[in-house]
């Protein structure tokens, strides 16, 4: 999948990045999010990977994933997604690596890609 600038990313995300918090009553630090690049076009997808010859009451196993444009700075450790896009509600943090994907130019990276997974409520 090849984008032109930003074609193709028909959802928007803020991509929050985590800062240096204030402390609680017993003295240990919180975590503070705090929006860094915010309205960024992006693009949310489910993948089931290659598809198996299941056994009866086995499921496939469907991982989220997120693409973003090439200059979106993002890590696994210091940021976190936050999207309002329609099935993609709530806070999202990385899985594993950002991977650059390279287009038809080479030593070009098109867009990034990475395995996201939902933060659930109440959680960081």
């Amino acid at each position: 999948m090849t984008f032109v600038q930003t074609q193709g990313l028909d959802h928007h995300c803020t991509v929050q990045k985590r800062s240096a918090g204030s402390k609680n009553t017993s003295n240990e630090s919180l975590e503070v999010w705090a929006n860094d690049q915010v309205n960024i076009p992006c693009f949310f997808y489910t993948d089931t990977g290659p598809t198996l010859v299941l056994d009866p009451g086995q499921f496939e196993e469907m991982s989220t994933k997120l693409l973003l444009p090439a200059g979106t700075v993002i890590n696994s450790t210091d940021y976190r997604i936050l999207s309002a896009q329609q099935g993609f509600v709530g806070y999202f943090r990385i899985k594993g690596s950002v991977h650059s994907v390279y287009g038809y130019r080479p030593n070009v990276v098109d867009h990034l890609e990475a395995e996201i997974e939902q933060i659930p409520a109440g959680a960081s």
